[in-house]
C-alpha cells in the first residue's frame, strides 16, 4: 500500500527535526534569506508597499470596535475575523440555499466592524447587507453545486464575496471600486469542506470575514487587482469551478427575496436538521425501548 499523505508529511517534519542541515542545504538557505531581506528592502518605497503598511498600521493604532459577547474591542479586520469565529462554532447560524452557504456569519462580522468604526446607520448596515447578499446569489447560481462539489466550503470560499461587497457599501466606494474590492478577494477565497468537524470549519467564517474588510479597505486606498480576474483564462471562475450553464433569477428579482434565509431550530450542520426532526418524530409517535435499537439507517440526498 502506497504511503498517505499525512504519513509523508509526518515522516517529512520529523525527518527535519533530526536532521543536520548540509553545506549545500545551508548555502541555499542563506541564499534565500538574504534574497528576499534584499527584496523587502527594495520593495518597501513602493506605492504598493506602502498601501499595504499604512492599512496595518491603521489596523494596530486606529479606532477598535466590538468584539460581541466580550468587553474586548479589536481594529475592524480582527473584531470581523474574531465575531466570524463566534458566529459559526456552534454550527446555529442561518443558511441559504443557493450558495449552500451561511451567508450572515460573514457578511454580519464584516458589516458592524465597519459600520462601527465609521459611524454609519442603521440603514446603511440593511443596505450593505442586502447589497452583500445579491453579491453572494451571483456567485452561488454560478458556481454551485460544481464548486460545493469540488470541496469548497461556500460559506467561505463564496461568502467572501458578498462581504467585500457590503463592506465596500460602508467605505462608501464607488461601482469600479468596489468590483476592484471584489477582484482583491478573489485571491483570498478559501475554505475546504475536507476539514469539517474540527474547528477550522468555523476559522474559514472568520477568516473570510477578516478577508472582506481588508480587500475593501485596501480598494478603498487604491491598491489594484485585475478587474477581468473573473472572466480572464486561468481566473476565478475557470479556476474554482463555474457551472457550464449558471442558474438564472428572474428579472428584477433579489436573491435575498427569492431564497432568504433558513433559521436552523438546532445547533448542528443544515444537513442533520431533518434527521433530528425524524428521531424526534419517532420519540413521540412510539413508546419504544431505545436500549433494544441496534441500528439506525438514515437516508439523505446526495447533497446532505
Amino acid at each position: 500500500m502506497s504511503e498517505t499523505h499525512a504519513a509523508a508529511l509526518t515522516r517529512i517534519y520529523a525527518a527535519g527535526t533530526r536532521r543536520s542541515v548540509s553545506g549545500q542545504s545551508l548555502a541555499t538557505a542563506k541564499l534565500g534569506l538574504f534574497d528576499i531581506v534584499g527584496c523587502i528592502i527594495g520593495g518597501a518605497s513602493t506605492a504598493t508597499a506602502r498601501i499595504a503598511r499604512e492599512l496595518a498600521l491603521e489596523q494596530a493604532g486606529g479606532k477598535a470596535v466590538s468584539v460581541l459577547g466580550t468587553r474586548e474591542k479589536l481594529p475592524p479586520a480582527l473584531a470581523a475575523f474574531a465575531n466570524g469565529v463566534a458566529g459559526h462554532v456552534l454550527d446555529y447560524d442561518d443558511m441559504n440555499s443557493t450558495m449552500v452557504s451561511h451567508p450572515s456569519v460573514v457578511l454580519v462580522p464584516a458589516i458592524l466592524a465597519l459600520a462601527e468604526a465609521r459611524g454609519k446607520s442603521g440603514r446603511d448596515v440593511v443596505n450593505a447587507y442586502v447589497t452583500g447578499f445579491e453579491v453572494n446569489g451571483h456567485f452561488g447560481r454560478t458556481m454551485i453545486p460544481r464548486h460545493y462539489e469540488a470541496g469548497w466550503h461556500a460559506t467561505s470560499s463564496l461568502g467572501i464575496f458578498g462581504a467585500t461587497a457590503a463592506a465596500a457599501c460602508l467605505l462608501d466606494l464607488d461601482a469600479k471600486a468596489a468590483l476592484n474590492a471584489v477582484a482583491i478577494a478573489a485571491s483570498n477565497s478559501a475554505g475546504i469542506r475536507g476539514n469539517f468537524g474540527s474547528e477550522t470549519k468555523s476559522l474559514h467564517a472568520g477568516q473570510a470575514a477578516e478577508g472582506a474588510v481588508r480587500a475593501a479597505m485596501l480598494s478603498g486606498r487604491g491598491f489594484t487587482a485585475n478587474p477581468e480576474v473573473f472572466d480572464a483564462p486561468g481566473g476565478y471562475f475557470a479556476t474554482y469551478g463555474r457551472n457550464e450553464t449558471p442558474r438564472a433569477l428572474a428579472a428584477g428579482a433579489l436573491e435575498i427575496e427569492a431564497s432568504g434565509i433558513g433559521i436552523k431550530p438546532y445547533a448542528c450542520c443544515g444537513a442533520g436538521v431533518s434527521v433530528f426532526d425524524a428521531a424526534l418524530d419517532l420519540r413521540s409517535a412510539h413508546s419504544a425501548d431505545w436500549t433494544r435499537i441496534d441500528a439506525v439507517e438514515v437516508v439523505l440526498s446526495p447533497m446532505a
